[in-house]
């Protein structure tokens, strides 16, 4: 079995696990159900047409489509991780590269609402930005949390997106993308809406992190701890961009899939440009 196959059998496996964590039996055979069409779509390859659908647990409500990578996210997010993460009081918090806004729901999940003073998510793909309004909304949290149908870059326009195998949490910008999108820099954006102080920017845009980054010098400035997921072949120019903006490197994850998951906290101020 290959490991994209074994990676799916896993998910599944890992999920049938929690099943108690539903809310009701509608909820565990809407589960069932999809993970059984996942196996036919994947292993079988049948020309199964990807459905929308929702899920109940632990008090929320998550709609995913379906053979897009977003059922075994869930999983991952929810019922493998637990992490710890530096949102104190009153937090403003960047989610750039939502997908669906698993990471906000799970923010909210563990520490409460009340431990935030806002929350901002960037998704520029519509398709995908269209189930992070729903999930936000039937959790209750379109007040607290903004959505942006949004890309951030190093440049102002329209770019490309593509979601390679159909993946949507895969999303990435890409000179083959048929997908236009807006696109800003993030300086821009947070002048824009007067953002100045942010105490966690969380950054997952496959691949392109560097862009993004170096379109965010002043914003860089305001901005506490950086959770950032960055390819393996990248990671010495980001931490050298990282160290003259002042981070430091509080730890480091290094995944199966090639990619790096870092946490750093700003420690001093920016080094100047020479």
């Amino acid at each position: 079995m290959s490991g994209f196959y074994t990676n799916a059998f896993k998910v599944g496996i890992g999920l049938l696990a929690n099943l108690g964590r539903f809310n009701g039996w509608g909820s565990r055979w809407t589960f069932l159900y999809s993970t059984v069409r996942h196996a036919l779509y994947l292993i079988l390859r049948l020309p199964l047409a990807p459905k929308v659908r929702v899920l109940r647990f632990s008090g929320l409500e998550i709609q995913y489509k379906e053979f897009t990578g977003e059922l075994g996210n869930i999983k991952t997010v929810f019922f493998d991780e637990d992490e710890d993460l530096p949102v104190p009081f009153d937090s403003v918090v960047l989610d750039v590269g939502a997908n669906i806004g698993l990471f906000t729901l799970y923010l909210i999940h563990k520490y409460g609402r009340e431990r935030f003073a806002r929350i901002e998510l960037f998704e520029p793909n519509p398709d995908t930005y269209a189930r992070l309004r729903h999930n936000l909304i039937a959790n209750g949290l379109d007040d607290l949390c903004k959505a942006h149908l949004l890309a951030l870059s190093d440049r102002a326009g329209t770019i490309y997106m593509e979601s390679p195998r159909g993946y949507s949490v895969l999303n990435m910008i890409s000179d083959t993308g048929t997908v236009p999108v807006e696109c800003k820099t993030l300086d821009v954006w947070a002048r824009e809406n007067g953002v100045e102080t942010v105490h966690l920017l969380k950054v997952d845009v496959e691949g392109h992190e560097m862009p993004l980054l170096r379109g965010a010098p002043a914003a860089l400035s305001g901005v506490r701890y950086l959770y950032i997921e960055v390819k393996q072949t990248h990671l010495p120019e980001f931490k050298a961009l990282a160290a003259g903006a002042g981070f430091v490197v509080d730890s480091q994850h290094d995944l199966p899939t090639g990619d790096s998951m870092l946490m750093l906290e700003r420690r001093s101020n920016p080094v100047p440009n020479p």
